[in-house]
């Protein structure tokens, strides 16, 4: 996974050989969960996000769902209405 801001392979055609197919947009960490928002490249050129629950020697997948758009920070991610609706337990309260 490329860092923000750094090359990845957005599209189909290769234009460099060896750049990671996903880029990082942003991350956060608290002390029970974690989570990850990034774009993936390809023929659909699309945004995820993908919630883990955090124990001292591993993290355990709870959630993931595709976004329409990235977000900015992690509040307008919070109350994007498809994660807002997924996670109706709470999964993105920090």
């Amino acid at each position: 996974m490329a860092d923000p801001g750094q090359d990845f392979q957005l599209t189909d055609v290769i234009h460099r050989e060896g750049l990671p197919r996903r880029r990082l947009i942003f991350a956060g960490i608290s002390d029970k969960k974690c989570f990850l928002h990034y774009e993936m490249g390809g023929r659909g050129h699309s945004y995820y996000v993908v919630v883990f629950e955090s124990g001292p020697s591993e993290a355990t997948f709870i959630w993931g769902g595709t976004l329409l758009k990235p977000a900015a920070t992690f509040p307008e991610l919070q109350s994007n209405h498809y994660v807002a609706t997924s996670l109706s337990d709470g999964n993105l309260a920090f």
